[in-house]
């Protein structure tokens, strides 16, 4: 394959995936007849020679590539319990917490109401939502940890 062939294949917006990382285009030159490639995390330097191993080594299949999916919002139910970072879906348990406690502030906010049982609820609530967010920020640690393979 030559350079030029290269540039042809590899032109800005194109994106592809290598060694289970997305990457996409920004330019593609030839410099001393070498297939520069400047993508979005990274610039690869090819010889004539490597162009062919390059391209067998990479994937044009975005669509499959995991976390990365692109995706229309019409398409989540807005019964979904999801939010989206980084075009990646996870699960919203920590916001149920967060809507339990600001239920719980609230039932503080009027002293006459406080009690030994308001304050065993009060006390229980901590501990689940704090559970619950330790096992959020291990599900986002999980995918961070993927998505840098």
């Amino acid at each position: 394959m030559t350079v030029q062939q290269g540039i042809d294949m590899f032109h800005p917006g194109v994106k592809f995936v290598r060694n289970k990382e997305l990457f996409e285009i920004k330019n593609s030159k030839n410099v001393s007849n070498m297939l520069v490639i400047i993508t979005d995390k990274r610039t690869f330097n090819l010889y004539p020679s490597e162009i062919a191993d390059f391209v067998n080594e990479t994937s044009f299949d975005v669509a499959n590539f995991p976390l990365k999916k692109e995706y229309v919002a019409e398409n989540v139910p807005a019964t979904a319990n999801v939010f989206d970072i980084n075009k990646m879906w996870l699960p919203q348990g920590s916001a149920k917490a967060k809507d339990a406690l600001e239920n719980m502030l609230d039932l503080f906010a009027d002293p006459e109401k406080i009690d030994a049982d308001a304050i065993k609820k009060a006390n229980a609530l901590c501990m689940i939502s704090d559970k619950i967010v330790s096992v959020e920020r291990l599900q986002l640690d999980f995918v961070k940890l993927q998505t840098k393979q």
